[in-house]
């Protein structure tokens, strides 16, 4: 695909937000579980609002925390996306490859306290507070 002349075909980086909950940033385990349990149906995306709601065609809806990048991938595919398992809503980005979304079946407003780190903190406490991490080992045996 050529590049837009408008800028329409970039995709925004990813907004950390530092919480793995549906509808948040994607944890790799969860996109893994997704995949593994199959890609979904492909279903027509009717809109996404600035609060992050997504509605199908046929009028479902879920939520996710960046409807921005989302609305910029699905220009590219045609407003087309596979709803899958465990939260993972896929868009194509290109013929061997996906964008995936965590979304949620209700709006959670992302929150400062995730993003941030807390010195002294526990690893268990961390993903309590946040719905799971992503650590190096080295980081994790300190």
């Amino acid at each position: 695909m050529l590049p837009d002349a408008l800028g329409w075909d970039e995709i925004p980086r990813v907004r950390n937000c530092g919480s793995y909950t549906l509808g948040h940033d994607v944890h790799f385990i969860q996109a893994r579980l997704s995949l593994r349990d199959g890609l979904g149906e492909y279903q027509s995306v009717k809109g996404v609002a600035s609060d992050g709601t997504i509605t199908f065609a046929d009028g479902s809806s879920v939520w996710h925390h960046n409807p921005m990048r989302l609305r910029a991938a699905l220009r590219r595919a045609d407003n087309l996306a596979r709803l899958g398992t465990h939260g993972v809503l896929r868009v194509a980005s290109d013929e061997h490859s996906d964008y995936c979304f965590s979304v949620s079946l209700a709006r959670d407003p992302c929150r400062p306290e995730t993003a941030e780190d807390r010195p002294g903190e526990t690893l268990f406490d961390e993903l309590l507070r946040r719905g799971g991490g992503l650590r190096s080992v080295r980081d994790v045996l300190k």
